[in-house]
Parts: structure tokens; C-alpha cells; sequence
């Protein structure tokens, strides 16, 4: 990391752009309030809607019309302890649409592969048990140096997950979040055609910055698939930095594929992640807001911002779901078919929201 752009603090950076919420936001709509506790999302290149909720006995996995109309719907796991387990998953859908294939990633790190037409299991590992981690040379955003004493805790859970293809199909991945003992980090795992041929991974980007108790889950991560004028695929996350707020320490992290390039997004200190995605201007959605006044804008209430590939646009705008003034939200997924449209779960009021894309990106980055 070349230098670090002077940090702003939380409440100074939101409240300068909720001047457009009312105006921006009128266009929100309920896209789903029937499942319980839905978290993860993704959407398919038709339209159609994946969404990942909790039941009683197991947890749910769902595929929508863009209507709202259930498709089919199947369970993942059996029994209390597997509802545990699998509650608050998150999803992604392989950005080849002929691969037919949705993932998804537990808190545990499960790791399950179905077949997205049919939600048929094709297989699955776990990250721990199941893989080799290299952990030899980590990136640590915060002393802007690599490292290799990196070491997974007692107790590690994982979050979001990015699917990622390049044009040439050359090297895809998938990417993963993770929080070890509350240390926050960023997983690279080759994407093979069968899950048990899945047998290595490597942590690329970690903070030895702690994550407060109010910050205590893995992070947000998308990457977008088309290169930079330089040839390489940018990603984007959200890790703790010590020249953030000290009330709320992360900041947007955007890196190259390689980690020659990392970077601080700036102006954008104080800003946690739960989710990301990507459109396919490249325009990175981030929901954030954890309920507490420290780290969340807007007095506890959960928020989406948006930022450019590049940085345009003064890098962050952000916009709290009026609607739900309680809601946290959990994962963001941006639907181009049959319109460009934004999904967010809100898994603590058992809904899915959605609204026009243009309401939100007026502009395109610049």
C-alpha cells in the first residue's frame, strides 16, 4: 500500500451524502417477505433469483422469478444443529452462465457446489478439514507489508464469497472472507470443475488490526470481470485500518488479483461490509450497519453505498432503506436481466428489498 489518505470520520462521511435518500430510495420495493431470515443472494443472467433462508428444522434454498414467483425451493442440512451451521450462508452464481453453477459458503466453511438450474447438489468440501492453506505470504493491510506468521485461531468463521471468471477463463477462483480470533482476512480458492478435485487454498489478504466486538463477522468481497487499463481484475473489500476511525476502523480495500497493487479506497474510513457485488460497469454495491451507533450511519440503521471501479465520483455515496428503519442487511446482489436491478436481504426483518439500479447510479464512472 502506497500511502494512506487521511481518514474521515463515520458520521462526517455519511452525513454529507444522505441528502438524496428520499428522493433515491422512493423506488424501493418488497421483493420477498415470506422466507425467514434470509441472507445470502445472487441472481442468474435470466433474471431469476437465488436466496438462501432459514427454516425450523433446516435451512432453505430458493430460486425466484424476477416476479417474485417461487421456482423450486430445496433444503440444505437436517436438524437444529445443521440450521445453526447453515444460517446466515451466502451464495454466488458462477459468472458463466454455462456453467450452471451456485455456490455456497457457510459460517463454518461449508463449502456446497449445485447445479443453479435445479438446485441439485453437485458436492461440497470444507475449507478446514478438506483443503491445504497457504499461508506464506499475506498482505497485511495494516503495516502495508507482507507477512508470514499469519495463523488461523481457535475459532474462524467465514462470509461472503465472489465467483470469479476472466474473459480467457484463465486461473478462476473463488474469493472468501473469513475472521480468525478477529483477525479479518481474504481467501483465494482455485475454482475446479468438481468440488472433491478442490484440494488447496491460500489467505492473500489479512489486517492484524482486531475487529471490535460491534464488527465481529467476516467481511463483504466482489471482483470485477473486466480488466483495467493496466490488464488486471480489481477486487474489493472491507478491512480494519488503523488510521480509520478508532470507533469503527474499516475502510474500502480495493486489490489486483496478484496483490501488487493495494490500495485504500479514500474517503472511505469508517465503512464496514457485509455484503458486495458488482455490475457490470463496475460499480461495487457494499451493504453495511450493524446496529450499533459506533459503526453503523444513520443511529444504527443498515445502508447501501456504492462506489466506482475507479474511484469517480467522489468514491462513496450511501443510502439507508427508509422503509426499514431497524433492518441490518445481510448480502447484495445486481440483477441486468430483465432490468438492471439491486436485491438486498434483510434477514432481521424477514425480507428481501429490491429497487431500480438507476436510482441509485446516476451517473456512470467516469
Amino acid at each position: 500500500m502506497k500511502r494512506f489518505k487521511a481518514a474521515l470520520a463515520l458520521f462526517s462521511i455519511w452525513a454529507l451524502l444522505l441528502w438524496p435518500v428520499s428522493r433515491d430510495l422512493r423506488a424501493q420495493e418488497t421483493f420477498n417477505n415470506q422466507l425467514m431470515a434470509p441472507n445470502g443472494i445472487s441472481t442468474e443472467i435470466s433474471g431469476n433469483v437465488h436466496i438462501h433462508s432459514k427454516g425450523l428444522s433446516n435451512t432453505w434454498l430458493s430460486t425466484l422469478e424476477p416476479d417474485g414467483d417461487e421456482i423450486r425451493q430445496v433444503p440444505v442440512g437436517s436438524g437444529t444443529l445443521d440450521v445453526l451451521n447453515f444460517e446466515e450462508s451466502y451464495l454466488a452464481s458462477d459468472p458463466d452462465p454455462q456453467a450452471d453453477r451456485l455456490y455456497l459458503l457457510s459460517p463454518i466453511g461449508d463449502f456446497l457446489v449445485f447445479e443453479a438450474s435445479t438446485l441439485q447438489e453437485i458436492g461440497r468440501f470444507n475449507i478446514a478439514e478438506d483443503l491445504t492453506i497457504d499461508t506464506s505470504n499475506v498482505y497485511d493491510v495494516a503495516t502495508s507489508s507482507s507477512m508470514n506468521t499469519f495463523v488461523f485461531g481457535n475459532i474462524t468463521t467465514y462470509g461472503d464469497i465472489a465467483a470469479f471468471r476472466p474473459i480467457d477463463n484463465i486461473s478462476p477462483a473463488w474469493f472468501v472472507t473469513g475472521l480468525s480470533d478477529d483477525l479479518a482476512f481474504v481467501m483465494r480458492i482455485p475454482m475446479r470443475d468438481f468440488p472433491d478435485e478442490v484440494t488447496e487454498a491460500e489467505v492473500i489478504l489479512m489486517s492484524s488490526v482486531v475487529s471490535l466486538f460491534t464488527l465481529n463477522r467476516a467481511r463483504g468481497i466482489a471482483i470485477y470481470t473486466q480488466p483495467d487499463a493496466n490488464g488486471d481484475y480489481i477486487g474489493q473489500t472491507t478491512l480494519p485500518i488503523t488510521a480509520a476511525s478508532p470507533t469503527c476502523p474499516d475502510a474500502v480495500i480495493r486489490f489486483n488479483l496478484s496483490i501488487s497493487d493495494v490500495q485504500i479506497v479514500p474517503n472511505t474510513a469508517g465503512v464496514p461490509s457485509w455484503g458486495m457485488d458488482v455490475d457490470d460497469n463496475g460499480f461495487y454495491l457494499v451493504t453495511g450497519g450493524v446496529g450499533n451507533g459506533d459503526c453503523s450511519p444513520g443511529g444504527g440503521t443498515g445502508h447501501l453505498g456504492f462506489i466506482c471501479h475507479n474511484w469517480a465520483m467522489n468514491n462513496l455515496r450511501s443510502f439507508p432503506f427508509p422503509s426499514f428503519p431497524a433492518s441490518r442487511p445481510g448480502d447484495v446482489a445486481i440483477s441486468s436481466s430483465p432490468a438492471n436491478l439491486i436485491y438486498i436481504t434483510l434477514p432481521n426483518v424477514n425480507t428481501v428489498v429490491r429497487f431500480p439500479e438507476e436510482t441509485i447510479v446516476q451517473q456512470p464512472c467516469q
